[in-house]
């Protein structure tokens, strides 16, 4: 982990990682993406790009990385479309 953290912390966010792979389908560039993402001392509810949910809630790492891909992939089928 890159962040400071206790030991608890660490543990913590990694019983949380644990559980979420166990119960939620994704992609292994997805699963992949998450570790990286807890590893880094960060939690699994929260995201880079500040995305949230439509009543407010902070998205998950996994549900805000899908929605920026699928924005990515709206935005750029549309720029070559223009073209």
């Amino acid at each position: 982990m890159r962040k400071s953290l206790c030991a608890i912390e660490k543990e913590y966010l990694l019983e949380m990682l644990r559980d979420f792979e166990d119960n939620v389908p994704m992609t292994r560039p997805e699963r992949n993406a998450l570790r990286r993402w807890v590893w880094g001392g960060h939690d699994i509810n929260s995201n880079p790009w500040g995305y949230c949910c439509g009543d407010g809630w902070e998205m998950s790492y996994l549900e805000a990385l899908r929605t920026d891909e699928e924005i990515y992939e709206v935005y750029y089928k549309a720029m070559a479309e223009e073209r």
